[in-house]
């Protein structure tokens, strides 16, 4: 773990975990290992430890992005072309491998991001790059793109979205990267947001966020994401009014800033 880089695959890797989290990390330790990837530890910032601030977002919500941002800032205290970016939970799926994350790496192009995992389903079919082994591309999405647990992003994306970060803070999740649609507009369009289909990497059920759960009663990341991605569900979807979606991400909203369980 000592080095970032590994084989063919020159782009230094951060994963983002808690010191606290033990399992979590033998678990990606052990996983990473298998699938020939080094790596370095990033140390999450502590929701637990942050104040309570005014606005929607919770204190782990804050702390989740404050994380990534930390590694972003490495990527530009260094001299990498740009970096991959894991969560602790996350397992890479067999069809990928360091080769492929390799030829993701080198089609990346300055001041973009590719996100491994991703809630997108339509893909904008005439602007995409095909890998050489064949069956995934790197497209550009038609969908709200959501997701940041597993992502490569260059040293100009980087940049922006520090400068960003700089400029107006902190105002949505960190997962959210364009923001929601038609709010904050002048971050729409930091930087260009791509996505590797299929997905690479999924996130273990078994494992509930320990950065962003505070507010979130213990959620499940997978719940977490159904619960926030309409995207994430079946073709049916597309058949169901946009207003109809409005109200379900509306009362899927209040019900997720309902107060945490205390066990």
């Amino acid at each position: 773990m000592k080095s970032a880089s590994s084989g063919l695959l020159d782009s230094p890797v951060y994963v983002i975990s808690l010191p606290r989290s033990a399992a979590r990390r033998r678990w990606i330790v052990e996983h990473l290992r298998e699938k020939g990837v080094c790596f370095e530890f990033v140390d999450a910032v502590d929701g637990q430890e942050l104040a309570e601030e005014p606005g929607p977002l919770t204190r782990g919500e804050r702390a989740c992005y404050l994380s990534h941002l930390a590694v972003w800032k490495r990527l530009l205290d260094g001299n990498a072309r740009g970096a991959f970016v894991f969560e602790d939970d996350v397992m890479m799926l067999p069809w990928c491998s360091v080769s492929v994350l390799g030829e993701v790496a080198r089609q990346t192009r300055p001041g973009e991001v590719v996100l491994l995992q991703s809630s997108a389903r339509y893909l904008w079919k005439r602007c995409r790059r095909l890998l050489s082994e064949g069956r995934s591309v790197i497209a550009y999405t038609l969908d709200d793109t959501k997701l940041a647990s597993a992502y490569y992003l260059t040293r100009e994306g980087a940049a922006a979205m520090v400068e960003r970060w700089r400029r107006e803070g902190i105002r949505f999740c960190v997962d959210h990267w364009y923001s929601k649609r038609g709010e904050y507009p002048s971050w729409r369009g930091t930087l260009p947001i791509l996505v590797l289909q299929p997905n690479a990497f999924v996130q273990r059920e078994e494992f509930v966020s320990e950065i962003a759960r505070l507010g979130r009663g213990g959620l499940s990341g997978a719940e977490f994401q159904c619960c926030c991605s309409p995207v994430l569900f079946d073709g049916r979807w597309r058949h169901v009014p946009r207003d109809s979606l409005r109200f379900v991400r509306r009362q899927l909203g209040a019900w997720l800033q309902r107060p945490a369980r205390i066990s």
